[in-house]
């Protein structure tokens, strides 16, 4: 352990020797924040399509609605730059979520294992 300089350097080397010193912030309350807020913004844009939708069927061509290949014609259709921003939302929101579960994984170390972390001393 002296082969390693105080500070970060000696912690990573004691958290190496045993995973139970492992010291990680979950950030689960950031994470629950991010994930409000993507769920807001995914929930807002359902809407936005819905409303596109209803608009077509009534006044446009409902054809659209059921031919994929037909709405595709028009790259520029507010369908599909709505249908595009929930497709990155939705792969920001499940990156958060992924990332929040793997997280909490990280810190299942027994409660009794962090008592050594305590008195050590960087």
């Amino acid at each position: 352990m002296s082969y390693y300089k105080p500070g970060y350097g000696r912690v990573a080397a004691v958290e190496i020797c045993d995973p139970c010193s492992l010291i990680f912030c979950r950030f689960g309350w950031l994470h629950s924040r991010l994930l409000l807020s993507l769920q807001d913004e995914l929930q807002k844009l359902e809407r936005e399509l819905e409303r596109e939708e209803e608009k077509e069927f009534n006044y446009g061509q409902p054809i659209k609605l059921k031919a994929r290949r037909k709405d595709c014609k028009n790259p520029d259709a507010t369908r599909l730059i709505i249908l595009a921003s929930i497709h990155e939302k939705l792969k920001e929101y499940g990156m958060v979520a992924i990332t929040g579960l793997l997280v909490d994984t990280l810190t299942s170390c027994r409660t009794s294992c962090y008592s050594g972390c305590e008195t050590f001393r960087l």
